[in-house]
């Protein structure tokens, strides 16, 4: 199944199974996991990773993941788990493996010493399967019933309980929809064993005990209670948003589904207005692969109008889904539909239904199944009813039956058969190879003999056939399903009788793994025999058809087959006739039918050279007496040969042409006389040799056979009958000359001294002749279908038609009538001779149209065509004139034009005159203009282009007019990869106004030169764009994106490309209208400085930056929202404060530059302190004297300066930093 599509999380669809394994043996461990994006997946042991090494091999293949470790020892043992992981979510499994130290014991694959026994029980109570099953090493032991794994603890009602050799399988409070075939496996490194065994659950409509009575009861009276609370608690619509409609029209089939998780998993049920919906003919109801519930209704029916609800609840609560089914009536409606119903067996039932139009026809189905005119079912037409009778109804007549009209319009009934069986065989049965089927009846009373067939023929037990017969049970067990066990599977019991349809799937997949172990058996100087080993089979094993065996010699690359078959059957081949010497490499894939693996090469090469052989020997070929014939062999080599008849050599005459074509030698003999017949032709060349015997036929005069007439009507069946004196006689049938097709139109009855032939639902092109051939001679019939119009001519139009044919020489000619009814038999003539099918004359016969095409007509081929039906005819008369010079003359007949696959191809001509109409063709199928072809006129000059050629466009083209033309052969190579694989084909990007737009792709090769188009037009470098080379990346920035640059661009190079579709938004608005993007803003040193703007709504989040720095809130800094207001506070701003700052959100800003002064004394007052660095005392303002002040050098931005005087002993300082303005 392919899970590609599957997107999400990963998910475990297998998981890796437990094993005890003996010390030193290898263990794998694998499990397949999908998720979308791919996860990562690791393997951990008792919680620590396990890495790749010498003993631990990690593999993936595809979704398959394996662990193995090798050489196991006892350290080994432990939990392990595999754990995967993607941007969406994580899964994991785990697994226990436990080594043994018992070496020595004796390996031997799974076998059961007790199989698990089919049981039937009441709704409500508790079934148990149990089984017995020994192999070593240990054993995998699982259940699982139509292929679903049973015993996940998702599943609370269903466990697994196992010990030692035995397993039993529990499923608590059964249901009806538990009812099934059960299947357990065991494996182990040497093999599988399954068995299988049924669970019926009847209804318990009559248990009369208290629902306490036993376990089971209590467990049955809760689930029901359960859910009679859910149908009475749930909403008459559920709930959500609108209801979901499935239009399905008339007898077709309706598919539903929901796909529900929880925890625990929840029970799930279909309802129909609030009704269950229970499985039955028409109805399916089952979980496919993806854990989809599905609803499939077959045949769907007005009654089927409603609403369905798909309703899934567990112990912690409940939720539905609803779809509303709609059964559109058929475009054309019958009058009257079909009635359901009952017959009781070997009784007779008669559907009935009314068309809209006598004439339409109808035709009846049972199931996918058509039906025909027979001793068991009649079909009448009386006017616009329409009926079919079921004569001598059995169980397997219980069905659906439909009546088609032409147009597709259906009606749909049911058919149900009363008797003794009241559980019959279904109407198919599906299990994949190796799986183990069961096939259970059971009958109302007993009744004899009892018979299980398979294909018509009796099924004995024994072997993998297993037959068991419990009170009216009985059921058919075959294990092991191989691809040859379909068939049809019938249970016979006296008059009763009910049949399925027995398939065997397998993997539609192609095989997974390469064959293994290459080796050269033998070889020799001209031939080498190669041997390989089937593929391994893995955990899911896939069929293997054949393989696949390629050589190439060294120095080539190119790889052809060493056989002339599809593939060979056998892992072995013997590869000779090698065209030419030198050393070869080979190597095999596996294929089937869905595809095949990847190739195995053979280590190493192979010296071969050419033997002389026969590649083609002589084919016998009949010879007419008097006539020509000619005998050809192919060899592998040149060489000179002879032609030997009955041991004489041939030499060249007028009698016998000898040609020698390279490797290929041609005998033609003609004026073949009878006496050749039965002689030996033999051909010689250097010791090797072809002979046949020749066989002449003479001419016999042919002398008019009687014929016989037959007459049938529409839909009825015809009988030729044929009476022969040689009872074993062979014969064969044949019609208009032709033998008659294999299928259910025709059908050959044999008796004592008689041959019949059965037409089914005669048609009007049934009409013809017919032959019954035979050693001893032929018997000829004219069947006649009964006319409409009798009487009147069957040619349409016939006054207008015919008449005068003109063409020119050397184009084709066209004779052309349409009759009053579909497929009439014509027959075509010129001037009264019959013409047939050649490569001159081709005959055409669509509906009521009827085209006789003479192609390449020349001046001979003037003259009366003729068409014909019976005694009726449309005469043509065919002038033929010279043709006018269409191209000129120095145009080439014929030219090779080569392309590059990606660029335009051009095929180019001239024409004699301008106004000349021309008409392009490819391998012989007309062209006309489209996006990608494109036909040009310019005044004698006439182009076809081809856009963005690829490979497929190659072949033979041509321009045609007037009956002549011009051809191209036109080749298109395979484009050298230019791209990196991994790199997208298209991808869309998105980018905000006013920013940058980057466009990117990755090259194959860093040295490759791309151009970059956008709409078409080549871009070059500028200030506004800007192209980049980096390696293997190419880039396309755009500076300042705009609305107008929104649009589709292209990287191409070497006729590939990679597009781009640019989408670029304007901003939203993030400030108000009224803020301005820029201001100035002045501060005093010391004092705070505040930035503030205006943002358009109140929740927008912003980000204030300093000179391109993010600023986050400090003692210095303060970030304030109030409303709509956004601030930034400074605290005691300084000159160091000042600088560029801006408030930025969704891609937009305001910028603020924010000017501090330096800050200056004004006096000569000093503010001074006193004091050491412990003690300090403020002394107030003081005079200054600016003598006593010592100035140390500024620097280039500021200066610092100290003052000192003493004051009361007391050494007084100030220190002071200023920004310096000179």
């Amino acid at each position: 199944m392919d899970h590609s599509s599957f997107s999400g999380a990963p998910r475990f669809l297998t998981r890796p199974k437990a094993f005890v394994v003996s010390v030193g043996k290898d263990a794998t461990l694998s499990c397949q996991i999908v998720g979308n994006p791919t996860p990562q997946v690791s393997w951990e042991k008792d919680r620590q990773p396990v890495e790749a090494g010498a003993r631990f091999r990690l593999a993936q293949d595809d979704d398959q993941y394996r662990l193995t470790i090798l050489d196991l020892a006892l350290g080994d043992s432990g939990q392990y788990v595999c754990r995967a992981r993607n941007a969406i979510g994580e899964a994991f499994a785990a697994v226990g493996l436990q080594v043994n130290a018992e070496a020595a014991c004796a390996e031997q694959a799974p076998h059961f010493l007790l199989r698990p026994t089919s049981i039937r029980v009441r709704e409500g109570a508790e079934a148990t399967f149990r089984c017995r099953v020994r192999g070593s090493p240990p054993l995998a032991v699982s259940w699982d019933k139509d292929g679903r794994r049973l015993g996940a603890p998702d599943a609370p009602r269903v466990s697994v309980e196992a010990s030692g050799e035995a397993s039993a399988l529990r499923i608590q409070a059964a249901r009806p929809r538990d009812g099934g075939t059960y299947t357990v496996r065991a494996e182990n490194p040497l093999g599988t064993a399954s068995a299988a065994a049924a669970l019926t659950v009847d209804a318990d409509a009559d248990a009369a005990g208290p629902p306490g009575a036993s376990t089971a009861a209590l467990l049955a009276h809760l689930q029901r209670r359960r859910e009679a609370m859910r149908a009475e608690g749930a909403p008459a619509s559920p709930p959500g948003g609108g209801t979901r409609t499935c239009t399905v029209t008339e007898g077709k089939h309706a598919r539903l589904s929901c796909y529900v998780t929880g925890e625990p998993k929840p029970e799930t049920v279909w309802k129909k207005d609030g009704q269950l919906v229970a499985e039955g003919r028409r109805h399916l109801v089952y979980e496919d692969a993806q854990e989809n519930f599905v609803l499939k209704i077959l045949f769907c029916k007005q009654s089927d109008r409603g609403l369905y609800t798909c309703t899934a609840s567990n112990l912690v609560g409940q939720t539905y889904s609803s779809v509303l089914v709609v059964v559109r009536e058929p475009t054309v409606p019958f009058k009257t539909r079909l009635q359901d119903l009952e017959v009781q067996e070997k009784g007779s039932a008669t559907f009935q239904c009314e068309v809209p139009l006598p004439t339409t026809e109808a035709v009846w189905y049972k199931e996918e199944t058509r039906l025909w005119a027979s001793a068991k079912y009649a079909i009448e037409e009386a006017g616009t009813e329409r009926r079919l009778t079921v004569h001598n109804a059995s169980t397997d007549d219980d069905a659906v039956y439909i009546c088609e009209m032409a147009e597709g319009s259906r009606t749909v009934a049911e058919l149900a058969v009363r008797g003794n069986l009241t559980r019959k065989l279904p109407r198919k049965t599906v299990v994949r190879v190796g799986d183990t089927a069961m096939f259970c009846v059971e009958l109302a009373r007993p009744e004899g003999p009892v018979h299980w067939l398979r294909n018509h023929e009796e099924v004995v037990a024994g072997g993998r056939v297993a037959i068991t017969t419990e009170g009216t049970c009985h059921t058919l067990t075959i294990s092991k399903c191989s691809l040859e066990d379909v068939g049809e599977v019938a249970f016979v019991a006296g008059d009763c009788r009910t049949s399925t349809q027995f398939l065997v799937s397998a993997p539609r997949k192609p095989p997974p793994h390469t064959p293994e172990a290459p080796v050269v058996k033998a070889k020799t100087e001209s031939s080498v025999t190669l041997s390989w080993s089937p593929p391994p089979h893995g955990d899911h094993p896939v069929t293997i058809d054949g393989y696949v065996v390629e050589k190439k010699r060294l120095g080539t690359y190119t790889w052809s087959r060493c056989h002339e078959a599809e593939w060979v059957a056998t892992p072995e081949l013997t590869v000779n006739c090698v065209a030419e010497e030198g050393d070869f490499q080979f190597r095999v894939s596996a294929v089937n039918s869905f595809g095949q693996s990847s190739y195995l090469e053979f280590p190493g090469t192979v010296h071969l050279a050419p033997q002389l052989a026969v590649k083609t020997p002589l084919k016998a070929v009949e010879a007419v007496e008097g006539s020509e014939v000619t005998f050809s062999v192919d060899l592998t080599l040149v060489s000179v040969g002879e032609w030997f008849l009955d041991g004489q050599a041939l030499k060249a005459s007028n009698t016998y042409v000898i040609r020698c074509e390279g490797t290929r030698h041609v005998l033609t003999i003609r004026s073949v006389p009878a006496s050749l017949h039965g002689a030996e032709l033999k051909f010689v060349a250097n010791g090797i040799e072809s002979s046949i015997r020749m066989e002449v036929r003479g001419l016999t005069t042919k002398h008019p056979t009687e014929v016989r007439e037959v007459l049938a009507r529409l839909h009825e069946e015809a009988q030729l009958l044929a009476e022969l004196s040689d009872q074993a006689t062979a014969v064969t049938w044949l019609k208009d000359g032709r033998a008659l097709p294999p299928g259910p139109k025709y059908k050959v009855q044999a008796s004592a001294g008689q041959r019949a032939l059965l037409v089914r639902d005669v048609a009007r092109d049934d009409a013809g002749l017919y032959e019954c051939v035979s050693r001893g001679g032929r018997i000829a019939y004219h069947l006649s279908v009964q006319a409409a119009l009798a009487g009147l001519t069957p040619f349409l139009h016939k006054d207008s038609a015919g008449g005068c044919v003109d063409t020119v020489a050397g184009g084709p000619a066209h004779f052309e009538c349409e009759t009053a009814e579909a497929h009439v038999p014509v027959r075509w003539f010129k001037d009264g001779l019959e013409l047939g099918h050649s490569s001159h004359f081709s005959q055409e016969d669509v509906g009521t149209r009827h085209r006789l095409v003479a192609n390449s007509v020349t001046r001979q081929d003037e003259g009366t065509y003729s068409c014909r039906v019976g005694e009726y005819s449309v005469d043509f008369q065919l002038r033929v004139c010279e043709p006018t010079v269409v191209f000129a003359k120095e145009q080439s007949a014929h030219s090779e034009v080569k392309a590059t696959a990606g660029a335009s191809a051009t095929l180019s001509c001239e024409v004699a005159q301008a106004q000349t109409q021309v008409t392009w063709y490819k391998d012989g199928k007309k062209l006309s203009g489209s996006s990608k072809v494109r036909v040009e006129a310019t005044g004698c000059t006439r182009r076809l282009v081809l856009q963005q050629a690829a490979k497929g466009d190659s072949g033979e083209y041509s321009c045609e007019a007037g009956g002549q033309k011009v051809t191209f052969n036109l080749d298109v190579p395979e484009p050298t990869e230019v791209f990196a694989k991994e790199q997208s084909a298209h991808s869309e990007v998105k980018a905000t106004a006013g920013a940058s737009a980057t466009l990117s792709c990755e090259v194959a090769q860093a040295q490759t030169q791309v151009t970059w188009y956008k709409d078409g037009k080549k871009l070059s470098g500028s200030s506004k764009v800007r192209m980049e080379a980096t390696g293997c990346t190419r880039r396309l920035v755009l500076q300042q994106a705009v609305k107008g640059d929104s649009g589709e661009y292209s990287c191409e190079a070497g006729g590939q490309r990679v597009t781009f579709h640019l989408d670029v938004t304007e901003p939203t608005v993030v400030f108000a209208k009224e803020q301005s993007a820029h201001s100035e803003v002045k501060a005093t040193a010391g004092a705070s400085a505040t930035l503030s703007c205006e943002v358009a709504q109140a929740q927008t989040q912003v980000t204030w930056y300093k000179d391109g720095k993010k600023l986050s809130g400090s003692s210095k800094v303060r970030v304030e929202a109030m409303g709509c207001t956004r601030r930034l506070v400074l605290q005691q701003a300084v000159k160091g404060d000042s600088g560029e700052y801006s408030c930025e959100a969704g891609g937009q800003k305001v910028t603020f530059n924010l000017d501090v002064p330096g800050r200056f004394f004004g006096g000569t007052n000093l503010d001074l302190c006193v004091g050491n660095a412990s003690s300090r005392t403020h002394l107030g303002l003081f005079p200054l004297d600016l003598t006593s002040l010592a100035f140390y050098p500024p620097s280039p931005i500021s200066s610092q300066w100290w003052g000192q005087t003493r004051l009361g002993g007391q050494s007084v300082s100030r220190r002071e930093r200023c920004s310096s303005t000179s």
